[in-house]
């Protein structure tokens, strides 16, 4: 299919989003920035990018080191076992996170000296995974057909009838995401918020610019965990609470 507008967006756009990505996610733990990766990254991204602009590219693609034309280059292939579905939403929940704290921090207009996040319950997230199934299985969102069904769901129905209105929420997440989001969610069997928003502890700090700030990061099932508001009741899966003081 020809569809040159999405491709140069992917090309210049997309890429160039993944790669500032990196670099902070890197930087952020003080470490070194692959010259290996960016070889690859730019390598491949010039080959791309050669059918729209062919004579910069060969001018750059000598510049780079090769001795041959880039027209004569092999095109780049997809290699799917560098492909991390569980790390594509682990990237994806920190940037929404760092998003959500924004705009918490802007319409406070607060400077936040302590953040806490609150990750969603093991049953939430089983609940969460039933209703992707269902929606992607029988192309069904409607409202009384799950609660009709999972209400006589044994693992689950008790939870259920207690928070109809989450379930609702839950639906709306997920009609939200994309159909790629979606596929790639059914194929993960768990998925640990915990692990990603930890790793990305110094990121937040640097991205809310006050190295003072604390980060606390909790379960919703944690009996030790601190939330003087409640708001960890708030959490759902890919989605969590946040409470800034």
């Amino acid at each position: 299919k020809l569809r040159i507008r999405e491709a140069l967006h992917s090309i210049l756009y997309l890429m160039d989003n993944d790669l500032q990505w990196y670099q902070k996610r890197k930087l952020a733990k003080n470490k070194s920035i692959s010259n290996i990766y960016l070889k690859e990254f730019f390598e491949t991204r010039i080959k791309i990018l050669s059918p729209f602009a062919p004579f910069i590219c060969e001018e750059i693609w000598e510049i780079m080191g090769n001795h041959s034309f880039i027209s004569l280059a092999p095109w780049p292939e997809s290699d799917d076992s560098k492909i991390y579905l569980k790390t594509e939403d682990n990237e994806r929940l920190i940037r929404d996170t760092i998003i959500d704290i924004h705009k918490i921090t802007k319409v406070t207009k607060m400077i936040p000296k302590k953040i806490m996040i609150y990750t969603s319950s093991s049953m939430k997230y089983v609940l969460y995974k039933k209703l992707l199934n269902r929606i992607q299985s029988q192309s069904t969102a409607n409202f009384g057909v799950l609660m009709k069904e999972f209400v006589n769901d044994n693992e689950i129905k008790d939870f259920v009838k207690q928070n109809p209105e989450l379930v609702k929420k839950m639906i709306d997440d997920i009609l939200s995401e994309s159909v790629e989001i979606r596929r790639r969610r059914m194929k993960i069997d768990f998925f640990d918020e915990l692990i990603p928003l930890q790793d990305a502890r110094s990121l937040l700090v640097s991205e809310i610019g006050n190295e003072q700030l604390e980060i606390y990061i909790f379960s919703e099932d944690s009996s030790d965990k601190y939330d003087p508001k409640q708001k960890s009741k708030y959490a759902r899966p890919f989605k969590p609470a946040i409470f800034i003081e």
